[in-house]
C-alpha cells in the first residue's frame, strides 16, 4: 500500500471545509488561457515558483495535447488512488460495527473530470515541463465576496474537505505523476 494514502488513513475523519487562504493580494497570479468552463490555466510570478517548483524552473504554456496528456495523467492517478483507498473505507466500514455512530468516510475520487482544474506550468532546470494540477469539486464558500470568477485568476487553498479537493504535480516530460494529495476531513 502506498505510504501516503495510510498516512491519510490515520487522519480521515468526518466534517467539511474548515480553513481556507487565498494568496496574498501583493502576490501577483494571471490568468493565462482558460480552455474550457472548469479549467484555468495560470501563469505563476517567479516570486511563488518556489512554492510548487524547484528553483529556477520558469513559467510556460501548455498545448491543447499537453491538456490532454494532463488529463489522461490525472485519471490514472485516481484510478490507482480509488483502488488504494478501496482499503481504507472498507477499515472505516469495519470501524463503524466497532464503534456505533461513527461513520464510514469513503475516500474516492468521483469523477476528475467534472472538477474545477487549476494548471499551473513550468519549465524546470533540467528542461522538462512540470505542471501543478489543483482539483475542486465544486465552487464553493471560499469565493471572496461571491466572485465567481476568484478561481481562474487566484490560486484556491482549501483545508480538509476530503476528496472534494486534491492537487497533484506532473512531470509532463517523462509522463509521470511526481505526487498526489487528497485533502484529508476534521
Amino acid at each position: 500500500m502506498n505510504p501516503y494514502l495510510l498516512l491519510l488513513a490515520f487522519v480521515f475523519t468526518v466534517g467539511k471545509p474548515k480553513h481556507d487562504w487565498a494568496l496574498a493580494s501583493s502576490v501577483h497570479i494571471h490568468e493565462q488561457m482558460t480552455d474550457t468552463p472548469r479549467l484555468a490555466i495560470l501563469n505563476l510570478e517567479k516570486n511563488l515558483v518556489s512554492s510548487y517548483f524547484d528553483e529556477g524552473s520558469k513559467p510556460t504554456g501548455l498545448s491543447p495535447d499537453e491538456i490532454e496528456k494532463v488529463n489522461l495523467l490525472i485519471n490514472e492517478a485516481v484510478t490507482q488512488y480509488n483502488i488504494d483507498s478501496e482499503k481504507i473505507y472498507k477499515q472505516n466500514l469495519a470501524n463503524t460495527k466497532k464503534y456505533p455512530g461513527s461513520i464510514a468516510y469513503d475516500p474516492k475520487i468521483k469523477s476528475p473530470s467534472t472538477y474545477y482544474k487549476q494548471i499551473v506550468a513550468v519549465i524546470n532546470a533540467k528542461d522538462e515541463k512540470e505542471v501543478w494540477v489543483n482539483c475542486f469539486c465544486k465552487l464553493d464558500d471560499w469565493r471572496p465576496d461571491n466572485d465567481k470568477n476568484y478561481w481562474r485568476k487566484n490560486i484556491v487553498r482549501i483545508m480538509d474537505g476530503g476528496s472534494c479537493y486534491f492537487n497533484l504535480k506532473i512531470n509532463l516530460t517523462t509522463g509521470t505523476v511526481i505526487w498526489f494529495r487528497v485533502n484529508g476531513v476534521a
